[in-house]
């Protein structure tokens, strides 16, 4: 890891602590988060797929690179506010999984589902986007689900550029209240 860190201590359940880092937020020690299953299970659309353990994600009108590494994610395209105000919420990581975990796991039949996704987070998204990608859900696969979401993004949405692609904001409501 890059020694040119500056560490913040955290008094959340599910990392030992944030470092700001000269070209990433590092998030240290983090427990029941992995990637891959985060992102692949069905609850977002918006992100971009590099390899297992580095996925581009767009969200809250925001692109941003995370890479797993061992314990530790880095989150390029960050700062440290965004990671404290906006990235903490949605990843859900003030609340500590390894308790519900442990209860979940005294039902056998939930045993089994805690031991198959054992990284997985419910994602804090924007409420809209949810709802319209609800919608959208009906009758699709995920893949046309996160293409349509895309089309919606790239008509309306506001151009973001990182790593020189661009990617785009999902609208927000109050575009789809003028339409």
């Amino acid at each position: 890891m890059n020694i040119h860190c500056k560490m913040k201590r955290s008094c959340s359940m599910d990392y030992k602590s944030i470092r700001e880092c000269n070209e990433y937020i590092l998030i240290e020690s983090i427990k029941n988060f992995k990637l891959k299953q985060i992102f692949e299970c069905g609850q977002c659309f918006r992100f971009e797929k590099i390899s297992d353990t580095n996925y581009i994600v767009v969200a809250f009108e925001r692109v941003i690179e995370l890479i797993e590494d061992g314990e530790n994610i880095l989150i390029y395209n960050s700062n440290e506010s965004d990671v404290r105000d906006i990235w903490i919420k949605y990843f859900d990581l003030q609340r500590d999984y390894s308790d519900i975990k442990d209860e979940l796991s005294k039902d056998d039949l939930l045993r089994k589902s805690v031991e198959f996704g054992t990284g997985i987070r419910l994602l804090n998204q924007d409420p809209f986007e949810i709802l319209i990608s609800f919608i959208i859900s009906a009758r699709n696969s995920i893949p046309s689900i996160m293409k349509t979401i895309n089309k919606i993004s790239t008509k309306w949405g506001t151009e973001i550029l990182y790593k020189g692609k661009t990617y785009y904001a999902f609208p927000p409501i109050a575009f789809f209240l003028k339409i």
